[in-house]
């Protein structure tokens, strides 16, 4: 039996991550190792498109952070205190609603739920939705739901 020889680090053969599939040891200590191989193309570019957009939220929030901490350090000491309690306040909220629409969005990415008709005929992504709310809809193993939809 003849041992295949390791690729190069940093040799391309056409498919990222192809190594990653094929090592035992890479498989044991990362266990999605052999899921990257079939990365790149939309799921890159969907990744590439959040990444920059939760950078962008951390640059406008340390702008924030640096403006609410000039304006708390000019304030008197009775007003610094309200200012940063309400201030952190405000700041719980609008992380709990950002990551209500972060899930959400992301639920419609995964599940490919777009587009989605606004009173017109129904599309192969309200047909999906519809037939996954029926389905959440079971709360006992022997009933049986069925979907069915009628044309207009």
């Amino acid at each position: 039996m003849t041992e295949q020889e390791p690729p190069e680090l940093g040799a391309y053969d056409g498919t990222p991550f192809r190594a990653a599939r094929k090592d035992p040891l890479l498989q044991r200590a990362v266990p999605v190792a052999g899921e990257l191989s079939s990365y790149g193309g939309g799921k890159a570019r969907g990744d590439l498109i959040a990444g920059l957009t939760v950078a962008g939220l951390l640059v406008l929030q340390a702008v924030g952070a640096a403006y609410v901490q000039a304006t708390i350090d000019r304030a008197s000491a009775t007003y610094g205190l309200f200012a940063a309690v309400i201030g952190l306040l405000s700041w719980l909220w609008l992380v709990a609603q950002l990551l209500l629409i972060s899930a959400e969005i992301n639920a419609v990415r995964a599940e490919r739920l777009w587009p989605r008709s606004l009173g017109g005929p129904l599309t192969t992504a309200d047909r999906r939705a519809l037939e996954r709310a029926a389905a959440m809809a079971q709360t006992d193993l022997r009933e049986r739901i069925a979907v069915t939809f009628d044309e207009p």
